[in-house]
């Protein structure tokens, strides 16, 4: 009996001392990715049309913690029709800089359409330090074709044009 006591009292010890280790690990396993995310900028300007309409063009600038000397960039630019946005186009690059240089290593564009009486097309591309993306929406008496760009410079800053 008292051999019993003895096994149970060694085996409910192990048993607290496995589940605080593996409380250890959990609590160290949930914070690396915490200090490995990356961190971003954002920037916002608003563009007001003739026609009382007006967009929005927000850009998002991702700074790896994983990949020194690379950053992804993303422009989203909202059509805003009667107060709610009636179809969006988001441009993304990605780039890799040095100090002496920058070049663009990717690029992608994608549409959503929110108002069901517009039409969309898109085209982008990458070359030399930028990513380039076209955007052309279709509606109800508007047709608003949009160039945008993302640039980055050979320490890493990201910049933009809308035209």
């Amino acid at each position: 009996m008292k051999n019993l006591k003895n096994t149970l009292g060694r085996n409910l010890n192990m048993k607290k001392i496995l589940s605080v280790g593996l409380m250890v690990l959990l609590v160290f396993s949930l914070a690396v990715p915490a200090f490995a995310a990356d961190s971003t900028e954002i920037t916002v300007e608003r563009i007001d049309l003739e026609n009382g309409d007006h967009i929005i063009v927000t850009t998002y600038v991702e700074n790896s913690m994983m990949r020194a000397n690379q950053k992804s960039a993303t422009r989203v630019y909202d059509y805003y029709k009667d107060h709610s946005v009636a179809w969006a186009y988001t441009l993304r690059g990605t780039f890799v800089y040095d100090g002496s240089k920058a070049r663009a290593i990717a690029s992608s564009g994608s549409y959503v359409i929110n108002d069901s009486r517009w039409t969309c097309t898109d085209s982008d591309y990458y070359s030399g330090d930028t990513v380039y993306g076209t955007v052309t929406g279709k509606g109800p008496l508007v047709n608003q074709t949009a160039h945008l760009t993302i640039t980055c410079s050979p320490n890493g800053t990201i910049s933009g044009t809308v035209s």
